[in-house]
């Protein structure tokens, strides 16, 4: 599983594994 850290609400990245997606707002 990968925790996706992302500056801006698109779509998660996918790489053949489930991804958490969290926001850069809930990370800081």
């Amino acid at each position: 599983m990968y925790f996706v850290f992302q500056e801006n609400e698109v779509a998660p990245y996918t790489a053949g594994n489930p991804v958490v997606k969290i926001p850069s707002n809930v990370y800081k």
